[in-house]
């Protein structure tokens, strides 16, 4: 029981760095050359206060993921 439970832990937290962080980062990358040839490129990235904080019951992998992408 104490695997499966690790494992869905990691299958969640896999998914929302998929989610909230690797896939932005693909997306402007595969977006890089039209913004290069735009006049005035702009990228805009909405987030949470999960990006600041890991409150209390909420789940690390979505505040590492949040605030990696403001790293980025």
């Amino acid at each position: 029981m104490l695997l499966a439970l690790i494992h869905l832990e990691l299958t969640r937290s896999t998914y929302l760095i998929a989610v909230n962080l690797i896939a932005p980062i693909r997306l402007v990358k595969a977006l890089l050359p039209a913004l290069r040839r735009s006049q005035n490129p702009k990228i805009i990235f909405m987030s949470s206060l999960s990006s600041q904080d890991n409150f209390p019951g909420r789940e690390v992998a979505n505040s590492a993921s949040k605030f990696g992408l403001r790293a980025w």
